[in-house]
């Protein structure tokens, strides 16, 4: 099996600022992917947080996900006592439901504060989660207006910036987080899936043979809708992806199936 590392260094520089990044607001939206839910959550978050900030965790693309699988991890948050919000950032209700479920966050700090004695203000709040999970995005439909640069690529957003959102709400902006060393190259196959790992870390051909091993294993329905002697060689041939001189395309196969099987086009399915 090839060994998967990618870390850059604007990453590794914001991973080191996240602990005193999180001092500085109330509440953390901690954004995951419905397809990896779990595997896609940092528990390094849980530690800095320590007990006395906020936290939501944000399910995206959950109209990429497996139903059932989506609601398994809804019922896994919920036991854990942390508000778990299944969203599609392109969908405007789903907007609307996270910001309502903002509002009352607001207003829960500020009944703090005025405990204290203090003046009602803005609420302050930060989005962390994997490269490419979203979050330029969801600040951009949070915002309504394309205030923050975004791109389906890993490592777009690279520096802290302030992003003011309406009235009352103050959002910190980060660069993505990963893993600095992948003990399990497991799941640096299925963060690749996701699009959280640069094309230019992996090698696509064995890439992609290794994700048809772990779909044999997640996703069983995945054959049931492609045909249970899926290969690489197969969908070549099905797309018709040939090269001068005969015979089929294999490495253009290999990075269409990772990107297509990522952007939900060939079905809903659960990668754990």
């Amino acid at each position: 099996m090839q060994l998967i590392n990618w870390y850059p260094g604007h990453i590794a520089k914001a991973q080191k600022h996240l602990k005193d990044n999180i001092k500085l607001v109330d509440l953390v939206i901690e954004m995951v992917d419905s397809r990896l839910p779990l595997s896609s959550h940092f528990n390094i978050i849980d530690e800095y947080l320590n007990n006395n900030k906020d936290k939501i965790i944000v399910v995206n693309k959950s109209d990429l996900a497996n139903r059932d699988k989506l609601e398994q991890s809804l019922e896994y948050w919920k036991q854990k006592d942390i508000e778990a919000i299944p969203i599609s950032t392109l969908n405007p209700k789903d907007i609307m439901k996270l910001k309502i479920a903002l509002r009352k966050y607001h207003e829960k700090i500020n009944q703090r504060l005025a405990r204290r004695g203090v003046l009602p203000r803005d609420l302050r709040i930060m989005i962390v989660g994997l490269p490419n999970i979203g979050k330029s995005t969801l600040i951009n439909r949070l915002v309504d207006k394309r205030k923050v640069k975004s791109a389906n690529k890993p490592g777009v957003t690279r520096s802290v910036q302030w992003v003011r959102i309406g009235d009352n709400l103050e959002l910190l902006d980060t660069p993505g987080i990963i893993l600095p060393k992948f003990e399990n190259q497991d799941l640096a196959v299925k963060l690749v899936m996701l699009g959280s790992i640069s094309v230019e870390a992996y090698e696509p051909l064995e890439t992609a043979r290794e994700i048809i091993e772990i779909l044999r294993k997640t996703s069983p329905e995945f054959f049931e809708i492609h045909g249970n002697d899926f290969s690489i060689e197969y969908y070549a041939q099905k797309r018709n992806f040939l090269v001068l001189g005969g015979g089929f395309d294999i490495e253009r196969a290999s990075k269409t199936f990772i990107k297509e099987l990522r952007d939900g086009k060939l079905g809903q399915f659960s990668f754990e």
